[in-house]
């Protein structure tokens, strides 16, 4: 039958295990190990809160014991327990190892067995092998390997304490090993800028102290020039103006008057100035007081 085990649970009422030790996940994986390799097919997955970041571990995790953490700030275990529950196939062969009532009255609810943390650790204890098989040290791979996993920066002063009594300090902290920081997210704005960031941008952006100029809107387009356009007020006493005189003279030039000694004009002139009156006549409805005569050539 497998099990489904809140781990910070099981190791709160476990002697050999505090939960102010930086490693006690690791020893608490370790003694589960132990403990599945007693009897065939005996499997457990154990869920333990604050991970960075929270899921399954590979690190950890072994094909009789699986490891999972919860993202801190985001889940606990007793909820990954809840929906873990609610995914399995065949819920009624689990049984669930929590101290959690939600937790217990929803593994009921699926047809789980439930079981108490004390009543665990005792059956821990029943198993002499367990004990015999713990190791009484770390090796420095595995340490290795668990900084990777939980690999994160100091809590800052006015973060909340975590649950449990654990210790506020990261393990990389209590073991006194330098970890780096975890990246910035893309998006995020980065809690502090370093000296050489603040070089760089200044090396882009000098500062100035020139005041910033008023906006001032663009020129409006001149209008392109309008040729004036020829017309002619027939109510207007004065008659034409004279620009509209200069007009029509560039047009139509001024027709030389005939002096009196010249011989009268032929037929084909009179025809030429007959036309030249008609059109007048069409323009002013009047006649002009010019004398019939040669137009200029």
């Amino acid at each position: 039958m497998p099990y489904l085990i809140d781990g910070h649970n099981l190791i709160g009422v476990l002697p050999q295990i505090d939960l102010d030790d930086p490693h006690d996940e690791a020893r608490l994986v370790l003694l589960l190990r132990a403990w599945a390799g007693q009897k065939r097919r005996r499997k457990a997955v154990v869920v333990f809160d604050g991970g960075l970041p929270g899921g399954y571990s590979r690190t950890l995790s072994t094909p009789s014991v699986e490891v999972r953490f919860a993202a801190r700030q985001h889940s606990n275990a007793d909820r990954v327990i809840r929906a873990y529950l609610r995914q399995l196939p065949d819920p009624g062969n689990w049984t669930v190892v929590s101290a959690d009532h939600e937790v217990q009255a929803a593994a009921r609810q699926q047809g789980a067995r439930v079981v108490t943390p004390g009543t665990f650790a005792e059956q821990l204890a029943r198993d002499p092998r367990v004990e015999r098989e713990k190791p009484e040290r770390i090796s420095p791979a595995e340490v290795q390997a668990w900084l990777e996993v939980f690999a994160e920066p100091e809590e800052a002063p006015d973060a909340p304490a975590p649950k449990r009594g654990r210790t506020a300090r990261s393990i990389g902290a209590q073991l006194g090993r330098a970890v780096p920081a975890a990246p910035v997210p893309p998006g995020e704005k980065p809690a502090e800028v370093s000296s050489a960031e603040v070089e760089a941008w200044l090396a882009h952006f000098p500062e100035t102290n020139e005041e910033p100029r008023p906006y001032q809107p663009p020129p409006r387009p001149t209008p392109p020039k309008q040729e004036p356009t020829l017309t002619v007020d027939k109510k207007r006493a004065d008659g034409l103006s004279e620009d509209e005189v200069a007009a029509w003279l560039e047009i139509f030039p001024e027709v030389e008057e005939t002096p009196p000694s010249e011989s009268t004009p032929t037929g084909a002139d009179n025809e030429e100035v007959d036309e030249e009156l008609a059109l007048w006549r069409r323009l002013y409805g009047e006649k002009p007081s010019l004398k019939r005569g040669k137009r200029k050539r």
